[in-house]
């Protein structure tokens, strides 16, 4: 079966099958694994609202297997900049062959530049590596991020 990417509106259904691999998601790559899982619906339905939210979804036969979420927005430092910065990537663990993840970033790349994006940010995580893959599809390291728990 060939897997299908899409540009989708945040509904409750999709969030409903996003839920489950946001899990999974988050306890693959998180730093701080005893954090609850809980995304914040109205949030995303207000940056839907406002039309600043983008997902893409790849699925097969129907069943999302993987998303691709941004915010895009004005670059708060060069007001003229149109940038798009990732939230989420997530393909899940099972459908990851081939060059599934490097078409999906591509696919998602082309719509984000195609509705005006300037600038795409990504981010990777420090024990879950994937920046070569980034670096042949163009992007370059810009910044590192550390966090402190404070709680």
């Amino acid at each position: 079966m060939s897997i299908l990417f899409s540009t989708e509106r945040l509904s409750p259904a999709l969030f409903a099958e996003m839920v489950p691999l946001i899990t999974k998601h988050f306890y693959e790559i998180s730093h701080f694994k005893d954090r609850k899982v809980e995304p914040d619906f109205i949030h995303y339905i207000a940056a839907d609202q406002a039309r600043v939210l983008r997902i893409y979804t790849a699925r097969e036969a129907g069943k999302l297997i993987g998303y691709s979420v941004f915010m895009v927005t004005l670059h708060p430092h060069f007001k003229s900049l149109t940038r798009a910065h990732e939230e989420l990537l997530f393909i899940d663990e099972n459908e990851r062959k081939g060059l599934t993840g490097v078409a999906f970033i591509a696919y998602c790349d082309k719509q984000l530049i195609e509705g005006g994006v300037q600038m795409i940010y990504r981010a990777v995580t420090g024990h879950l590596d994937f920046s070569p893959l980034l670096i042949r599809q163009g992007y370059e390291l810009c910044d590192q991020v550390y966090a402190r728990r404070i709680q």
